[in-house]
């Protein structure tokens, strides 16, 4: 199984969020469909008070990155200013919030704080930002792999 590197390369969905052009999972790179998919499954489980470890852990490489990826949409959910909006984990087609972490994900791969804020200033304040901010560099730091040529 492949695990989410920057060796292919996140890409930025920002722009086409603001004008509605969604991706399908289809045509995204598999480590960022995989993390989508991660981000389904962790929500739905979130609502219904269970554990999704068991089964993100395919996902995301190993038992050690999904429970930190559980800990990234934990603190995203507590401050997100309105429920977190995913699709069902069968749905081919990509939510605003799904693209919204992979592109958090992505600053933070690229060392990008400026970017990663610009993409939230306009919904959360510092103190979540931060928090969120905290936990991505937690999670990319120790299970995304940054390669040469990012």
């Amino acid at each position: 199984m492949q695990h989410p590197t920057s060796e292919t390369r996140f890409q930025s969905y920002t722009l086409n969020r603001h004008f509605g052009a969604m991706p399908s999972l289809n045509d995204l790179p598999e480590p960022q469909a995989r993390l989508v998919r991660a981000f389904r499954i962790t929500v739905l489980f979130g609502k219904s008070n269970k554990c999704p470890i068991a089964h993100i852990m395919p996902l995301v490489g190993g038992l050690a990155s999904a429970a930190h990826f559980v800990r990234v949409v934990q603190v995203l959910g507590a401050h997100w200013p309105e429920a977190i909006r995913i699709y069902r984990p069968c749905c081919p087609q990509s939510s605003p919030d799904e693209m919204l972490l992979l592109d958090m994900i992505n600053c933070m791969v690229l060392r990008d704080l400026a970017g990663f804020r610009a993409l939230l200033s306009d919904m959360l304040g510092d103190e979540a930002m931060n928090a969120i901010q905290g936990e991505i560099v937690e999670f990319t730091a120790r299970h995304i792999r940054p390669r040469h040529g990012v």
